[in-house]
């Protein structure tokens, strides 16, 4: 009896070893752990050039030698050769085959500084000029936003917000005016852009400038008006 009573408890004692044991093999389920780049970056995203509302540091508020100029008495006058470009739609542009070129003149303010196509004023983007544009045969200089919003009415309605043609010392141009909300660096919320339109021959050239209200006080849209009116070809 004692030994049967000894091979009892030591079957019972086996079990139980057996029981602990296999509930230590138990995998409990764990979530992973959550997973991080190696390296972080620390400089923010680049804007576009284009959404950017300031512009390089220009020393001793000079304008940068890629644009030919000549001094005179009512400012800068700049030299520009660049390519020539076409489009359908007035938003979407395509230079010529062949890189073909042409040279041009216009006037600025001593103190709007032209950085490549954009002028700025103490470092702030101000306005902008647009490629070249030859026209086809079945094509004119937009005269209306239905011009250039053709098939596009939330543009029209929205960003696009007036027009009107303006005859300048014989210089027929046609100015839109739109909203557009800057991405880029810079403390501007706002832009009203005011682009003007103008043909020479069958070459149409269009400036945009950016003020800060919807319509800019007399002096600052002469200003406007006598840039663009100062356009020759060379």
């Amino acid at each position: 009896m004692k030994n049967t009573a000894l091979l009892l408890v030591l079957c019972v004692a086996l079990n139980l070893l057996a029981g602990c044991a296999d509930k230590a093999n138990v995998n409990f389920p764990t979530s992973s752990p959550t997973e991080y780049p190696t390296t972080i970056p620390t400089d923010p995203p680049v804007a576009p050039p284009a959404e950017s509302t300031t512009g390089p540091e220009i020393e001793n508020n000079q304008p940068s030698l890629e644009n030919g100029l000549e001094q005179k008495e009512n400012g800068r006058q700049y030299t520009r050769t660049v390519g020539i470009y076409e489009t359908q739609d007035w938003s979407n542009y395509f230079s010529l085959p062949g890189s073909v070129q042409i040279s041009y003149t216009f006037i600025l303010p001593d103190d709007y500084i032209l950085s490549s196509s954009v002028v700025y004023i103490d470092n702030v983007k101000v306005g902008e000029f647009g490629p070249p544009v030859r026209l086809k045969e079945d094509q004119r200089m937009p005269e209306s936003l239905d011009d250039i919003c053709r098939d596009m009415d939330d543009d029209r309605n929205g960003r696009y917000y007036d027009s009107e043609m303006i005859i300048r010392e014989g210089v027929r141009i046609f100015l839109s005016r739109s909203i557009v909300y800057p991405d880029g660096p810079g403390d501007i919320d706002v832009w009203y852009p005011h682009t003007f339109y103008t043909q020479i021959d069958d070459i149409i050239f269009y400036v945009s400038f950016y003020p800060l209200v919807k319509y800019p006080d007399p002096e600052l849209f002469d200003v406007y008006l006598n840039v663009v009116s100062s356009i020759e070809i060379v």
